[in-house]
């Protein structure tokens, strides 16, 4: 089943989440994010966001070259692998108000009233454009899968757990993962303990060089370490070797029987 008029949203009151199973691969996908409430949220805000940051209404150029001209939103060095000694001023901005952003992108990307800090409540995200944020279960091979991914982006947890509790409706059940791309990057203000509840997962990603907001916070770490439910102690995984990363990288940032922390040695990832 495709996604109806190729909108990607949940409607609550259907019963069922969207599932698109013709995909390359034998790959299935199911929406676990936006719903409907989320992306009409979006649409009363996107013109004044629009306007905040000064790219007019569906000029798609305008936007990227606006990205592009951003230093702190370009990748550090290479797409996988050890922080580029040349460009650590990129961690220059040692707060979460995004000083560095154009005004009105933070916004734009998903600051709302301001990017959540270290110390925000566990699961607080309001923002509007994480709100409307993509997430995706994916499950390989479609009919009998061996491999489950939960891909997050930016979504809000309470998203995320009305989802899984379409998928795992018992009210003791856990969704079981290969693993979990968290969602914003490891924020606080987007993971939470009753969602981690609700799963039982090994592998845990992190996506973040952490040079604009300083992601992932140690907050969520601890939490779904001390949360974790599957086979063997969580294993975390990230794609930078930075500031931000290292505490969970040196040798007495990793506990004897707490987790296992794996950084970039290459282009590739077992899982």
């Amino acid at each position: 089943m495709g996604l109806p008029d190729g909108l990607a949203e949940i409607d609550r009151g259907s019963g069922r989440l969207p599932v698109v199973d013709d995909l390359p691969g034998d790959c299935r996908l199911t929406l676990l994010s936006p719903d409907h409430e989320r992306l009409l949220e979006l649409k009363d805000h996107w013109r004044d966001e629009l306007t905040k940051a000064k790219v007019p209404s569906g000029d798609e150029d305008a936007l990227r070259r606006i990205l592009e001209n951003t230093r702190n939103l370009r990748p550090l060095g290479d797409v996988l692998g050890e922080q580029d000694r040349s460009m650590e001023d990129r961690f220059e901005v040692p707060d979460p108000a995004g000083r560095d952003l154009p005004a009105g992108l933070d916004d734009l990307l998903g600051g709302g009233e301001g990017e959540a800090g270290a110390d925000a409540p566990f699961g607080g995200d309001r923002s509007v454009a994480n709100g409307s944020s993509i997430a995706v279960l994916l499950e390989y091979p479609k009919d009998k899968p061996t491999v489950r991914l939960l891909l997050a982006g930016d979504a809000w947890p309470s998203v995320l757990e009305a989802s899984v509790d379409r998928l795992v409706p018992a009210p003791d059940g856990r969704l079981s993962l290969t693993g979990i791309k968290l969602p914003h990057h490891g924020s606080v203000a987007n993971i939470s303990a009753s969602l981690l509840r609700k799963l039982r997962c090994k592998h845990y990603l992190v996506s973040t060089s952490g040079a604009v907001f300083r992601h992932p916070h140690a907050r969520t770490i601890e939490l779904l370490v001390t949360e974790h439910v599957g086979p063997g102690k969580p294993r975390l995984h990230f794609n930078y070797l930075t500031e931000t990363t290292q505490a969970w990288y040196e040798p007495a940032g990793q506990p004897t029987g707490r987790f296992e922390a794996f950084h970039p040695k290459g282009l590739s990832l077992r899982l």
